[in-house]
């Protein structure tokens, strides 16, 4: 099968597709056989869960990690509890597309509603345990969320957009190599891996695999202009207007450096 059928290039074909499904189904409720209903939603609901776990879990987990949220638990436990929340709602991800934000900040904007909720919940009980109000949000004076919010929440942010960006390039770069495997093109892989992964010279690639330093140079031009695309793809996904996309590749970027 052409890679283009595994990687569709067109903006929001594999999230729209599947968040279409859904509302599909539920317009077309009563006009379907109930079972072709289920069976429909429920591929379509099982493979967004299985994406946007496997694309934020270390993102919100990083997140979790550098904010004032790390002191309301295992942060294994808060990201967990936020999914099993969010993603047994088909309104979640409805409302994200009908937001207009990137699909991280609606990720992690919930997350951080999610954090606030059980602080919240553990404030009403401290007051109950205590013998106090416990209408004021009294978490602030035991955990300090307040007095480390804007300083926490920067951090954060940071920590969030780092993972997730090391995510995304990631899942561009795992992308391009199926695609090369299915064009019969691994050495084209291989010249990359060696080059930026081993820190081998162009020469030394060279002499490795039997080519010329302009056939690895040549490679590693083509790698990254389908990396880039590959990405810029993703980010659309993400809900980038294609207007801002070569600002959002340009930050992807040097968000992927800042962490060297």
């Amino acid at each position: 099968m052409p890679a283009v059928d595994h990687f569709p290039s067109t903006h929001g074909t594999w999230l729209s597709a599947h968040i279409d499904t859904i509302v599909r189904a539920e317009l077309e409720d009563g006009r379907m056989t109930a079972g072709a209903v289920r069976a429909d939603v429920s591929q379509a609901r099982r493979a967004l869960r299985e994406h946007l776990m496997h694309r934020y879990a270390q993102a919100l987990t990083a997140y979790v990690s550098a904010s004032h949220f790390r002191q309301l638990g295992e942060r294994d436990d808060l990201v967990g509890g936020f999914f099993a929340r969010v993603l047994s709602d088909d309104e979640f991800i409805l409302r994200w597309r009908q937001s207009g934000l990137p699909l991280r900040r609606w990720l992690m904007n919930g997350m951080s509603f999610h954090c606030r909720g059980i602080a919240r919940d553990l404030a009403r009980e401290r007051g109950r345990t205590i013998g106090k109000s416990p209408s004021g949000d009294s978490i602030g004076g035991s955990i300090g969320l307040d007095e480390l919010a804007e300083e926490s929440r920067h951090e954060a942010s940071r920590a969030f957009d780092r993972a997730w960006a090391l995510a995304l390039v990631n899942d561009a770069y795992a992308r391009v190599q199926q695609m090369l495997r299915d064009e019969g093109r691994a050495e084209d892989d291989a010249v990359l891996r060696m080059h930026v992964m081993e820190g081998m010279t162009y020469e030394q690639v060279a002499g490795a695999l039997g080519l010329s330093r302009q056939d690895c140079f040549n490679a590693m031009r083509r790698i990254a202009a389908r990396v880039r695309a590959t990405l810029g793809d993703l980010l659309l996904d993400e809900g980038v207007p294609k207007s801002a996309l070569d600002t959002a590749i340009a930050d992807v970027m040097r968000l992927i450096e800042s962490r060297r």
